[in-house]
């Protein structure tokens, strides 16, 4: 039995690496590849980013000597997103080797995790400040052939994510002359509010475990909300803010108070 269970029905579906249930995808050797031919100028086949993604390993595969090309249809030679999650799941479905860039937490990734085609990392020189600073706004090479310099092929450091809140939030909740028993707990709240690499990986373990009722939709918000349910605690003590929790406590005025209180009402 062939990968394909029909030919394709569109120009569009003729150009997919996987289609689930239909199409298991191929790998076949190119002359690029054939190292019994070319001994001395193949290369393995590489599955690259678009060329609108920040990317850097076509100079870092020249500078380190790492023989591997990406022949995408993109004018870098890589291939755009959808491309290449397809392509993953066209090497798992067909045992197939293949090599290329990815990244984590991310559902792909989390989807592999335990299997036979659980994604392995590799390791390129360590970054440093010297190197990271210097390749900040390097050409992509999206079809260039300057290979940029030798000193800019370190790994990419994990980038960590930052929060955005509009600075509208601070100046009503904490410049405002309300006073601070009083002001809303949402910015101080926000501003604790962390997810680590690992919880996020758990959260995709429970949208990949789903009964697939909605994949996009309804089953990620069901994995969070689970997750939520799970480590009410943990959070709870991680976004608790200062101040927090109010009591309410009753106080009796006096007689004196009260009869100030009648007359200023009806002044």
């Amino acid at each position: 039995m062939g990968p394909a269970k029909r030919p394709p029905e569109t120009e569009e579906e003729g150009k997919r690496y996987f289609l689930d249930g239909l199409y298991t995808g191929h790998f076949r050797k190119t002359e690029e590849n054939d190292c019994v031919a070319s001994p001395t100028t193949c290369t393995g086949h590489f599955v690259d980013y678009p060329c609108s993604w920040q990317r850097y390993f076509l100079l870092q595969a020249h500078h380190l000597d790492i023989g591997l090309k990406s022949s995408g249809n993109e004018t870098s030679g890589g291939y755009k997103f959808g491309e290449m999650r397809e392509i993953w799941h066209a090497a798992n479905w067909t045992k197939s080797d293949v090599i290329g860039i990815w990244w984590r937490p991310e559902y792909l990734y989390q989807e592999f995790q335990g299997t036979d085609f659980e994604l392995q990392g590799i390791n390129l020189p360590n970054p440093n400040s010297e190197c990271v600073t210097k390749r900040i706004g390097a050409d992509p090479l999206c079809g260039s052939d300057d290979f940029g310099s030798s000193d800019w092929t370190c790994d990419i450091p994990p980038t960590p994510l930052n929060k955005v809140f509009s600075t509208g939030l601070y100046k009503i909740v904490v410049d405002s002359e309300v006073s601070e028993a009083k002001q809303s707990p949402a910015y101080d709240v926000l501003k604790r509010f962390t997810v680590n690499t690992y919880e996020v990986e758990k959260i995709f373990e429970y949208w990949l475990s789903s009964s697939n009722v909605d994949k996009y939709g309804y089953d990620p918000r069901d994995a969070a909300c689970r997750w939520v349910g799970e480590n009410f605690e943990v959070l709870e003590k991680r976004l608790m803010p200062r101040m927090f929790p109010r009591q309410l406590e009753e106080t009796k005025s006096s007689v004196a108070m009260i009869v100030v209180l009648v007359f200023a009402g009806f002044g």
